[in-house]
């Protein structure tokens, strides 16, 4: 995979990590309580399944 498309993926990821983790810090509360819901983190983490592999098969073609 071209390192570019690896790292706008990466940094995506990053952002909703530090998006999480502000959230935990207003809320001041265990981060088992702040969690998503299950169905919610599922569908991101297969969102970010998807647009990795859609990377990967672009890249591939090349």
């Amino acid at each position: 995979m071209d390192a570019d498309l690896y790292l706008f993926v990466e940094r995506g990821r990053a952002r909703e990590l530090r998006e999480r983790a502000s959230e935990w810090r207003r809320a001041r509360v265990p981060a088992v309580v702040t969690q998503m819901p299950a169905v919610r983190a599922l569908r991101r983490r297969l969102g970010w399944v998807l647009v990795e592999t859609g990377l990967r098969l672009v890249h591939s073609l090349d």
